[in-house]
């Protein structure tokens, strides 16, 4: 089987690392063949996916429409004998579209985040085409089948962890009097730093020993938002912003709980990264948070935009290390259904089924 995975560039950001993780899980796989396409750059994780790959093709796209790529892409499938590609975003779907539409192979794409206007329609549209669409998330799914959304096959298949968690998943945390809480996510309006900002103001009036880590970077209007809220209420011993750091084992190791305060995510890679460390997880009340912690069963849910809810629930992981000892343990055991090994076999059962060694009866079922 000869893949081609294909992004415009690998970047920090829960999709890179995915894409990174699927070129290491089938990099010893025999019967699979991994090719990588990048139209722009390779980025920052470039060179690591480099070494998993057979054989890269960076295009050095430099326009929104590049007839150089898609002439770049049409070559490279056919002196590597392509038989299934998988994208990952809207440009390189589109420029995949315009380059395979008179060739013989199947293509799928992950859809990772909601997109807007004109990338809407051209995602729509070209979507329509590919054999299929797969969703990171149940929540997910039905809102691009809402949004118009039509391909052949629908199906969902979670983000994993990486690879790199697994060694690491034993190891236990020291007690400290301070605790400590992160926060992994880019500074956008949908992450609504300012709830969790505002918990901890409440956090510090009732003199509960915290200390609140944001991890991530984002466009300055919402980054330099952020800083004045900090300073506006008084947290600055407090909260510390951490920038774009990469998210390893070691360092949520380093942590206590992990919070996250979106009002609008398509999934939630770290979240599922921190309880697989046994970090018990806080989380705003929203479709795939609830799913990724089966409705609360396995960490904290707090209404969305709700400070007040959000900071209760951080007093009862203070004041009761029993129970933050029985949420880390349920943490891990839930981390388990989104594992490298869980992801390998349901894409691979996926493009098995896409390229016709199954019944072609699952695709046709996937769409209901």
């Amino acid at each position: 089987m000869k893949v081609l995975i294909t992004d415009d560039a690998l970047d920090t950001g829960g999709k890179e690392r995915q894409i990174l993780t699927s070129l290491r899980l089938f990099h010893d796989d025999p019967s699979v063949h991994m090719h990588l396409a990048l139209l722009r750059e390779s980025g920052v994780m470039g060179d690591r996916a480099f070494d998993y790959a057979d054989d890269v093709m960076v295009c050095g796209r430099r326009n929104p429409i590049s007839i150089k790529t898609v002439r770049m892409l049409k070559e490279y499938i056919r002196k590597h004998g392509i038989e299934l590609i998988h994208c990952n975003g809207v440009i390189d779907a589109f420029h995949v579209f315009l380059a395979t539409f008179d060739l013989d192979l199947k293509r799928v794409c992950t859809i990772h985040g909601y997109e807007k206007g004109k990338h809407l329609l051209v995602h729509k549209h070209v979507l329509s085409r590919f054999d299929a669409v797969i969703a990171v998330s149940e929540s997910f799914l039905k809102d691009i089948k809402k949004d118009g959304y039509r391909a052949r096959c629908f199906r969902v298949i979670p983000n994993s962890y990486s690879i790199d968690f697994i060694d690491f998943i034993d190891l236990q945390r020291q007690d400290s009097e301070l605790l400590k809480l992160v926060m992994v996510s880019r500074f956008d309006w949908s992450k609504d730093h300012i709830t969790i900002l505002e918990s901890m103001k409440m956090l510090k009036e009732r003199g509960y020993h915290v200390h609140l880590d944001l991890i991530g970077s984002g466009k300055t209007e919402y980054t330099d938002s952020a800083k004045k809220w900090i300073v506006q209420l008084d947290l600055e011993e407090m909260v510390s912003l951490k920038g774009s750091v990469e998210v390893t084992p070691e360092l949520l190791f380093g942590y206590d709980v992990m919070v996250m305060s979106s009002i609008a995510e398509s999934f939630g890679i770290a979240i599922v990264e921190g309880m697989v460390t046994g970090l018990p997880v806080v989380v705003s009340d929203i479709p795939p948070f609830r799913e990724i912690t089966d409705n609360g069963k396995y960490g904290l849910l707090f209404g969305t935009g709700d400070p007040e809810d959000l900071s209760s629930k951080i007093e009862q992981l203070y004041e009761s290390r029993d129970l933050r000892d029985q949420l880390a343990s349920l943490a891990r055991q839930r981390a388990d259904y989104y594992s490298p090994e869980a992801f390998s076999n349901r894409t691979m059962a996926l493009y098995r089924d896409v390229l016709g060694d199954a019944t072609g009866a699952d695709l046709d079922d996937s769409q209901s």
